[in-house]
């Protein structure tokens, strides 16, 4: 795939475009008026306002309001996401606000999707644990994400499922109790900050979200449920926008007739980073670039790259920024 093409129109116009009327300034404005000493302008000499909206520059990572409400965490909404999918900012409105409680008048739309994803999570009709290679009991991811650049590609499923081949909500409600598992390779699109719920047993657990998507389907959401006090190192809370991971045993569930992905526990689903834009991971873009097209995993790996650097924006908070460089939507120090 080639590289995306960058048009960048600069300069100024041609002189034989330029007209007296055009290069004349009849109204100042209140600042250029006081320094000048002009009279104040009348309003019936400002020049008529355009049918057009005036281009505004929005920055990509969203600034937090210091309210009481939940955020809505997806950025990506012209992404091409599925209708299928349920994630947690459904239950809020456009606006970032939690939506009023549902006709039934006992809980809202996200306090019952906690308390089934939670009661998924402890199902014991997850698959056979006995059948899982599992290392720490008590872990709900054992990959670390810390990994440098260079490291041993983690090993092939044996089914790769791209997105679009997620089942409908009928077909995962048809084969309950029997849970399905996925092997995914995704890119994070957005990861929600965790929500602390306590359980009727007194129990804290926090619940992360990750949105991901890949070439074929976005809007994909991913629950892990984590202690409290391991929250900071989970490896969920560690992804960033634009990171390429491989998702292992990724459990499908159903609320309100859409389809949501889910941990499973004692580390049965696990999270390995394959790629990373500052570096990191099991892929370098040098190795992506020079590998063949023998490997499926490889090569799923390169697609999904190339369409999160196109369709994802990067997520600034994650980012080291280099002394001296200004972000292009902030003017200079010296203009504000």
């Amino acid at each position: 795939m080639p590289p995306p093409k960058l048009l960048l129109l600069t300069g100024p116009p041609p002189s034989a475009a330029l007209t007296e009327t055009s290069c004349s300034i009849h109204n100042f404005d209140k600042p250029f008026q006081d320094l000048l000493g002009l009279p104040a302008a009348s309003s019936h000499n400002l020049p008529p306002q355009t049918q057009y909206t005036a281009w505004r520059s929005l920055p990509l990572a969203r600034q937090p309001l210091h309210t009481g409400f939940t955020q809505a965490h997806h950025l990506q909404r012209d992404a091409p996401s599925s209708p299928s999918f349920f994630t947690t900012a459904d239950t809020t409105t456009t606006h970032g606000f939690a939506t009023a409680p549902d006709h039934d008048g006992t809980q809202d739309v996200l306090a019952q999707f906690c308390e089934q994803s939670l009661a998924a999570h402890n199902s014991s009709a997850a698959p056979d644990l006995d059948s899982f290679d599992t290392t720490e009991s008590a872990s709900f991811m054992t990959t670390s994400l810390l990994s440098e650049d260079g490291q041993p590609a983690p090993p092939v499923p044996s089914h790769l499922s791209d997105l679009e081949d997620v089942p409908s909500a009928k077909q995962v409600t048809s084969l309950q109790p029997q849970t399905i598992t996925l092997n995914l390779i995704v890119g994070v699109l957005s990861v929600a900050q965790p929500r602390t719920v306590t359980t009727k047993w007194g129990t804290a657990l926090s619940l992360v979200e990750v949105l991901v998507g890949d070439e074929t389907a976005a809007g994909f959401a991913v629950t892990f449920w984590v202690p409290v006090d391991k929250v900071a190192e989970s490896d969920a809370v560690k992804l960033r926008r634009q990171d390429v991971v491989l998702i292992e045993n990724v459990a499908l569930h159903v609320f309100r007739g859409k389809v949501y992905g889910q941990s499973l526990r004692r580390g049965l689903t696990r999270l390995h980073l394959l790629w990373r834009g500052e570096g990191g991971g099991s892929y370098s873009t040098r190795s992506l670039t020079r590998a063949g097209g023998d490997n499926p995993q490889v090569g799923k790996v390169r697609v999904v790259r190339d369409w999160v650097l196109r369709f994802v924006g990067l997520d600034r908070t994650g980012r080291k920024r280099r002394r001296g460089v200004v972000d292009w939507d902030k003017p200079p120090d010296h203009t504000q």
